[in-house]
């Protein structure tokens, strides 16, 4: 088994988070918003529809273009949700190293963090939360996972990128 090695923990705050409630196909949906030359990073399916995250900036410009669709799409609601942040670690054998993924959930959800839109590759595990939860999370995640930095103080800003080493206290 491949021991993950952490490279950083940082936040975007880049994002907003669409969803539309009732029985709407995806594939008009999704249609809608490329029609916005506007990319989806992630979208889900809900029990009661779907959700989306699309760039920030164009959260506004995306949400109104749905409701003027809102009669083809055939939704019964929808919210823009622009104070989300990504919180990511990023590194290698992520994926591969079982103690990461629950450590990572079990430090967010310990201090009361929302976790939505959870995504895994080899090198970065992110979830997406309330923007007001980023700081916190980066905090939690650093003294889960034993970060030790050499020489750089990471900080909670987050343009600042350190490199890092982390040793799971799951051994």
């Amino acid at each position: 088994m491949e021991q993950a090695v952490l490279h950083r923990i940082h936040s975007s705050h880049t994002h907003a988070k669409i969803t539309v409630t009732g029985q709407v196909p995806l594939a008009p949906l999704l249609r809608a918003i490329a029609n916005q030359q506007v990319p989806t990073y992630a979208i889900t399916y809900r029990p009661d529809g779907w959700a989306a995250i699309v760039p920030r900036t164009t959260g506004v410009r995306v949400a109104a273009a749905l409701q003027s669709a809102r009669p083809h799409l055939g939704f019964t609601h929808l919210t823009l949700d622009s104070d989300i942040a990504e919180v990511a670690i990023t590194g290698s054998g992520l994926r591969s190293d079982p103690a990461i993924r629950p450590i990572f959930c079990e430090a967010l959800t310990r201090i009361g963090v929302t976790l939505d839109f959870m995504s895994a590759t080899g090198n970065r595990l992110a979830v997406l939360c309330p923007d007001r939860q980023a700081a916190p999370a980066i905090r939690a995640l650093r003294e889960a996972l034993e970060i030790t930095v050499a020489g750089v103080l990471l900080t909670d800003d987050s343009s600042a990128y350190a490199t890092v080493q982390a040793d799971s206290k799951s051994g």
